[in-house]
């Protein structure tokens, strides 16, 4: 590097740091004298300890998450479980309505915009948020058929945190330091390091932080800022290692009974067609009773051989039920006890999975209203809407906001009925708010023409304007104008402002002259015209208004 280089490298040093001072302190004096700033750094670590600290003597450069159940007994678990598979299918194809660029706010899909709501972008900041929604849509700046796209990107996120509530991606930089791609990654096999934060932040955000592990061994590095590491249910036990709980894991009792009465029940198809109990034929021969023992079983026992009938040769001829059938035990009720309380622990109704329970067809229950329709949006308020939200933080923090803190990504049209809804409330507004032309440009639109827009839809309203116009057309009548014409002659006086006067809904004024004559002395002053307004009253009295 030569001596010119060095010179400017040192001039460009020196400018910035002026620059940030001046800035600085531009912004403490322009400042009110009660502004707070925000907290400087601290000065010394956290003492809590956040982790198990005898963790390194079970794991190997990695931090192990204890739990019940492993990552592939969860995934067998998923399979097994009845109820689960339609629940993990309505929220991941839910999730895929949402995976395309939309510019209607009332339509399911996504949008790059402005993160401050006031703030109206530029010219080059709508450019830019078109070219990241594109950019969202193809999962970065490489582009080919073998890339997943951003839909298929969405349903492998979000299967992940709903399975082990650990979904990851992974992101990829170009020599700007920006983010050009995102891939997603198997979540089961991300693992925390066993290294504890760096006291600098921003030095911690450039050490290992993350590992993928695959059969027991550790075959990947990532640091904070290379790997989302995603969690819905984050806790605070030491236990936990900073990983979370999935509803799988929550739910392990329910999900164990479930999967006990749908294998009870799918046995009774597959393994014997016989109910149990035992058979006695009294006062037959040994080698007889074998010979139908036999018989009996090849014909009547199951493929496993379940539940083969004892037989017995006792004094009477009888048979021994051993079992009742299920409805005795109550079983549906069983079963349908299970449902609800596994909906309820994925935050979803039973009725987005066709189990209708309650009032079913009723659109009243004890004074409030519970059609399936309702219901079905109550269900994805509690269990959609945060599912997105959590997609938005993470595709926000680690994806948008790195190329530029001033957009952000957010999903639109979670509820097509908010259109109408909305349409409802603008129509409203322009009856007491606001007019039409102000009303149009809230949306973008031209104010129309000729004013017709500069109104409100309001009756009373429109009769007092058109009121008001006529009391103002009535004073410039009685202007200097009128006033010429008047002197033509008192009775074409009287007539034009007897009209006038109907015109204006109330009764025929006089002039108000000196004298009794009808000429006025050439140079005398014209006196002062009046108009009067008369307004019948609820009463019924005439009330008579003066206006100058």
């Amino acid at each position: 590097m030569g001596i010119k280089e060095t010179v400017g490298l040192v001039i460009d040093a020196i400018a910035d740091a002026v620059t940030d001072r001046i800035g600085s302190e531009a912004l403490v004096k322009a400042g009110p004298t009660n502004m707070v700033l925000a907290p400087e750094a601290p000065v010394d670590d956290p003492k809590a300890i956040y982790w198990d600290p005898f963790a390194l003597l079970e794991t190997l450069g990695y931090r192990e998450r204890y739990s019940m159940v492993s990552y592939d007994a969860l995934q067998r678990m998923a399979y097994r479980m009845p109820i689960f598979p339609p629940i993990l299918q309505i929220r991941l194809k839910q999730i895929q309505l949402f995976s395309r660029p939309q510019h209607d706010d009332n339509e399911s899909g996504y949008q790059i915009r402005m993160r401050d709501k006031d703030a109206v972008p530029s010219k080059k900041e709508r450019s830019q948020c078109r070219d990241l929604e594109e950019w969202v849509s193809t999962c970065g700046s490489t582009q080919g058929y073998i890339k997943d796209s951003f839909s298929t990107f969405l349903q492998k996120f979000a299967k992940d945190s709903l399975l082990y509530d650990q979904a990851c991606h992974e992101i990829v930089y170009n020599r700007k330091g920006i983010p050009a791609d995102f891939y997603a990654v198997d979540g089961s096999s991300i693992r925390i390091v066993d290294q504890p934060w760096n006291k600098d932040i921003s030095k911690a955000d450039k050490e290992i932080r993350y590992v993928q592990v695959y059969d027991g061994s550790v075959v990947q590095e990532f640091t904070p800022r290379d790997l989302c590491f995603a969690v819905r249910n984050p806790r605070t036990d030491l236990r936990a290692n900073g990983y979370g709980i999935s509803e799988l894991e929550l739910g392990i009792r329910i999900v164990t009974s479930s999967i006990y009465g749908f294998d009870y029940n799918s046995a009774f198809f597959k393994q014997g067609s016989v109910a149990k109990g035992m058979l006695n034929l009294p006062r037959v021969p040994d080698n007889k009773l074998r010979i139908f023992a036999n018989q009996w079983h090849m014909v009547v026992s199951g493929i496993a051989n379940a539940w083969r009938t004892p037989i017995t040769n006792f004094e009477e001829a009888s048979w021994i039920d051993f079992h009742t059938n299920n409805r005795d035990m109550e079983f549906g009720e069983w079963s349908n006890f299970l449902i609800k309380l596994f909906c309820g622990l994925c935050l979803i109704d039973p009725t987005e999975i066709n189990f209708l329970y309650g009032n079913t067809g009723q659109t009243q229950s004890m004074g409030n209203q519970s059609n399936t329709e309702t219901r079905v949006k109550h269900s994805r308020d509690k269990g959609l809407r945060p599912l997105l939200m959590f997609i938005e933080d993470n595709i926000n923090r680690y994806l948008i906001w790195p190329i530029n803190p001033e957009l952000q990504f957010i999903f639109t049209g979670l509820d097509p009925k908010e259109a109408a809804a909305e349409i409802d409330n603008q129509k409203k507004q322009t009856t007491y708010l606001m007019t039409v032309d102000e009303m149009r440009e809230l949306n973008d639109l031209e104010p129309l023409p000729d004013g017709l827009g500069e109104c409100i839809l309001d009756a009373t309203w429109n009769q007092f304007q058109q009121m008001k116009t006529q009391m103002t057309q009535q004073q410039q009548q009685g202007g200097p104008e009128q006033q010429g014409d008047a002197r033509e002659g008192q009775q074409g006086q009287e007539g034009g402002n007897g009209a006038q006067q109907e015109q204006a809904g109330g009764y025929p004024q006089q002039p108000e002259y000196p004298g009794e004559g009808g000429e006025q002395e050439q140079g005398q002053a014209e006196p002062e015209q009046k108009s009067f307004v008369f307004h019948k009253s609820l009463d019924g009295d005439i009330v008579e208004y003066e206006i100058k």
